[in-house]
């Protein structure tokens, strides 16, 4: 009998292979061409920006769902700054910013606010570097 309180039960009937696909049409055009691929769920994708480069790492996988992300800033120089995102930004956390235990119901929230806060950077990134 089907018991929706049973632990582990979300993340048994998660779909990761369809959430990995979905994350990258969602997010993968605002961070430009992939450059790397790590199995089947990291990605690591390049967006230029003059002389600047940003690297951006998405990884879906791990020992439960999630979603896990950041930004790699690149001069000519050398690099500028690593392992940045929505949550280092705030001054909550140094490096990536992770959703952990995501489930079917909670997975298009996810992607959106992942989507919003990759197209917020990269939208403000020119007055950035300038």
């Amino acid at each position: 009998m089907y018991d929706p309180t049973e632990p582990g039960l979300a993340i048994r009937s998660f779909d990761r292979n369809a959430f990995t696909k979905t994350v990258e049409a969602e997010i993968g055009p605002i961070l430009g061409l992939v450059i790397e691929k790590g199995g089947r769920r990291y990605r690591r994708y390049l967006r230029e920006f003059k002389a600047f480069r940003i690297e951006t790492t998405v990884f879906t996988g791990g020992p439960t769902p999630r979603l896990v992300y950041d930004h790699r800033l690149l001069a000519p120089e050398g690099v500028i700054c690593e392992m940045f995102s929505i949550l280092s930004w705030l001054g909550i956390v140094n490096g990536t910013t992770d959703w952990k235990h995501i489930r079917n119901e909670t997975s298009e929230a996810v992607i959106k606010a992942c989507k919003k806060a990759c197209s917020t950077f990269m939208d403000a990134v020119p007055n950035l570097i300038e």
